[in-house]
């Protein structure tokens, strides 16, 4: 949570959480993630 992410577009999730946009951004890399879509 602490450290820039490439699929986040270089921000920390940690700082995407204080906006509904940024946790709908958070959500959508988890799900990507669960169902092994990366891309």
């Amino acid at each position: 949570m602490l450290q820039k992410s490439v699929a986040l577009d270089g921000e920390r999730p940690l700082d995407l959480l204080t906006s509904p946009s940024g946790t709908e951004a958070i959500q959508d890399l988890l799900t990507r993630i669960e169902y092994g879509v990366y891309a």
